[in-house]
C-alpha cells in the first residue's frame, strides 16, 4: 500500500496532495497538462524531493520530513515508465528489459531467465534480438513496462504512457496495459489527460488542478462526468 502527504511549492502554484493506493488497485492522475500530475508522481519517485511530508510504501517510510529521510531513487523498488518510454537506442529488446537487473548484480543466468519470462508476458519473444529502435510505438511501450516490472517493483508509476502512439495502437494497448497491471497484483499510478486512457485502465480518479485534488472517486463515477474545458483549466461538472 502506498501513502503520500506531500507538499512543494512549484513555479506558478503549491502542489498539497493527500492519497492512498492500495495493493492491485490502478489510480488514475486525472487533469490538464502542468496541474501537477508529473511532479507528483517525480516526487513519490524520489526524482524531485518534496518541501515537506510523508511518502510511505508497504509500511516503509520513503521519505519524512520530520526525522530528514529521504530514500535515494534506486532504492525505493519503485517501477517507473516515463512518457518517451526513456530506452537505451543502442541495446536490444532484451538487454533494455534486463537493464536493471544488470546494474543490480543479479547473475547471468536469472538474468537471462527472468528476461525470458517477460519477453514471453509481454509478447516481445520474437523481438528479443531486436534494436529498440527497429520497434513500433506499441512494441516499444512493452519493452519499457516489462523493463520496470522485472524488477518486482513495490509500486508501478506510468506517466501518459500512449502519447506516442497513434490511435489505433493506443486502443489495443490499453487493454493490454491493464490486463499486465492487474495480474502483478502491484499498486499502480496512471498519469494522464485522456478521459478514455482514464475510463478503460483505471479504477479510481484523482482530478487535480492546480497542483490540488478538486474530485475523486471511482471509474464508474468519472465515466458519468463530462469534462468542459476553459482557457486555463478543465471544470468538471457531474452529469
Amino acid at each position: 500500500m502506498l501513502n503520500v502527504r506531500v507538499n512543494k511549492q512549484l513555479r506558478d502554484f503549491g502542489l498539497q496532495i493527500s492519497l492512498q493506493v492500495d495493493p492491485g488497485e490502478i489510480l488514475v492522475l486525472f487533469g490538464e497538462n502542468g496541474a501537477g500530475k508529473t511532479s507528483l508522481i517525480s516526487m513519490i519517485s524520489g526524482l524531485l524531493e518534496p518541501d515537506g511530508g510523508l511518502i510511505s510504501l508497504n509500511s516503509h517510510i520513503l521519505y519524512n520530513s520530520d526525522s530528514g529521510i529521504n530514500v535515494p531513487t534506486e532504492e525505493r523498488n519503485i517501477g517507473y515508465v516515463f512518457q518517451n518510454y526513456a530506452l537505451f537506442p543502442h541495446m536490444t529488446v532484451e538487454e533494455n528489459i534486463g537493464f536493471s537487473l544488470t546494474c543490480r548484480g543479479f547473475l547471468k543466468e536469472i538474468i537471462h531467465k527472468r528476461v525470458h519470462e517477460w519477453l514471453e508476458t509481454c509478447n516481445l519473444t520474437s523481438l528479443a534480438k531486436f534494436p529498440v529502435t527497429d520497434l513500433s510505438g506499441g512494441q516499444q511501450q512493452r519493452v519499457a513496462l516489462a523493463r520496470a516490472l522485472i524488477i518486482n517493483p513495490d509500486l508501478m508509476l506510468l506517466d501518459e504512457p500512449f502519447s506516442a502512439l497513434d490511435m489505433r495502437t493506443r486502443e489495443q494497448m490499453r487493454y493490454e496495459l491493464r490486463d499486465i497491471l492487474k495480474k502483478s497484483q502491484k499498486p499502480a499510478i496512471l498519469v494522464t489527460h485522456s478521459i478514455r486512457d482514464a475510463t478503460s485502465i483505471g479504477d479510481r480518479f484523482l482530478f487535480l488542478e492546480r497542483g490540488k485534488i478538486i474530485r475523486e472517486g471511482s471509474i464508474e463515477e468519472f465515466s458519468h462526468m463530462s469534462f468542459e474545458p476553459d482557457l486555463h483549466a478543465y471544470t468538471c461538472v457531474k452529469q
